[in-house]
């Protein structure tokens, strides 16, 4: 009987003392989770920049370019196309992924020069 009344007594004082050192925190604020999450626009051009897409640059003279849009076209293949020299985006593209000639194409992280099919759809 007193094993009871001591395990009883042990088991009000642990829920009292529980119930006092417990301190509520503080709500969760939107300048907390934009600091660990980002926002929703940075997450989504994240998800972008990440799938794999195609670009391709070209010129307006070039008649592999126009080659390498029409199959992509015919193909159904989806991609963007920047003028390498009279668009900003299209020069800044031709430096950063070192193209040499034209149609470069840039999948991800890799790039080529000149069109190749088999190249594309193997990517794709």
């Amino acid at each position: 009987m007193k094993f009871i009344l001591a395990f009883i007594t042990i088991l009000l004082l642990y829920l009292v003392y529980t119930k006092i050192t417990h301190v509520e925190e503080a709500p969760y604020t939107g300048a907390q989770y934009l600091a660990e999450y980002g926002t929703v626009q940075e997450k989504l051009q994240q998800q972008t920049l990440s799938k794999q897409r195609l670009i391709l640059l070209t010129t307006t003279w070039c008649g592999a370019c126009k080659s390498a849009k029409r199959y992509l076209n015919a193909k159904k293949i989806s991609f963007t196309e920047y003028d390498a020299e009279n668009s900003e985006q299209g020069r800044s593209l031709m430096k950063k992924y070192k193209g040499r000639g034209y149609p470069t194409l840039i999948i991800g992280d890799e790039s080529i020069t000149g069109f190749n099919s088999r190249w594309v759809e193997k990517r794709l």
